[in-house]
């Protein structure tokens, strides 16, 4: 596997073009913009049927893909303020931001996280949320 800086991971992160994979709370993840998430499914030759998970550095980076005018919705934050940063994902009502890629076959809803491991928080800090999923190949 390649090492490069921190600088450099950051930067290809943000562009968009390039995977990253980074160190979480639980798995290594293999991550890109949300806009560019078909590239995770060709490289994992990933079901569509499997939908990926955004991870932010904060809960407040994560609430625009979220349906904010649904009932329960303070309910999510208040959920997520006692769990996150933590290894639980919250799969709930996507909002219309939510790039089609990160969940190809139900793009309604979508699986947050902010993962407690400083070093993912500071690359999702300058990177924005993105796209994730656990380094290894589908089905191994």
């Amino acid at each position: 596997m390649m090492q490069v800086s921190l600088e450099t991971l950051i930067a290809a992160g943000k562009q968009g073009t390039h995977l990253i994979s980074m160190q979480t709370d639980t798995v290594p993840a293999l991550a890109c913009r949300p806009d560019a998430a078909a590239m995770i499914y060709a490289a994992k030759q990933r079901s569509f049927s499997k939908p990926l998970i955004l991870m932010g550095s904060h809960q407040d980076d994560l609430w625009g893909y979220v349906q904010q005018n649904h009932p329960a919705f303070d309910r999510w934050k208040q959920v997520a303020f006692g769990y996150w940063p933590g290894a639980i994902t919250l799969v709930l009502p996507a909002s219309d931001r939510l790039p089609h890629a990160v969940n190809p076959t139900n793009p309604t809803t979508i699986g947050l996280r902010v993962p407690n491991c400083a070093i993912a928080r500071h690359i999702l800090h300058h990177t924005g949320p993105l796209a994730t999923t656990s380094v290894n190949r589908s089905g191994h």
